[in-house]
């Protein structure tokens, strides 16, 4: 199970559908524009998908290591 981190997310699409693919895997979305992360966190309510939504310059918040970036 990697752990996947979207540097940059916008709207979150890409982690979003990829979550909904692999749904053991852990993805986070991670963006510094609060509006983004809105965006991001809107479009995952609508998908019911457990996945982390951080506000963050890019690794600065992140406390975990990942297999993919």
């Amino acid at each position: 199970k990697p752990k996947i981190v979207d540097i940059g997310c916008g709207s979150g699409n890409i982690g979003i559908s990829l979550k909904s693919e692999k749904p053991d895997w852990q993805i986070d979305l991670v963006d510094i524009d609060k509006k983004a992360l809105e965006i991001a966190t809107q479009n995952n309510t609508q998908h019911k998908l457990e996945l982390n939504i951080i506000e963050s310059d890019l690794f600065g918040e992140l406390k975990t290591s990942y297999d993919v970036v």
